[in-house]
């Protein structure tokens, strides 16, 4: 496979290359791993709530649901998001799977 650079195009093998050595040199930052050392969190409840909203596009809401409920037990910010999540659950997928939803973000 190429992809597309400023001299024209490049394979693969390089590309990888290129990737691996930038991982290595934020890996091997000291800046960088002070602030991954303070994560507090944040950056996993973000994770869970930005798979919520991809498997609720993808019309999956009760693995949404569950995605919303991991994310609550990593940290209680998605309380913030959750009357915007469950209004959208009614409107889109009806009563029904709104109290399935609630059903599965009480019950775990």
């Amino acid at each position: 496979m190429y992809f597309p650079s400023a001299n024209g195009f490049y394979k693969e093998a390089q590309y990888n290359h290129q990737a691996q050595l930038l991982a290595i040199s934020m890996l091997t930052n000291k800046n960088m791993r002070g602030y991954f050392s303070e994560m507090y969190n944040d950056e996993i409840m973000v994770l869970y709530l930005i798979l919520a909203v991809y498997f609720s596009l993808k019309n999956k809401p009760l693995v949404a649901s569950f995605l919303i409920t991991m994310g609550l037990g990593v940290k209680a910010g998605v309380i913030l998001i959750l009357p915007g999540f469950l209004g959208s659950l009614q409107y889109n997928h009806g009563t029904l799977v709104l109290i399935k939803s609630i059903v599965i973000i009480l019950g775990f």
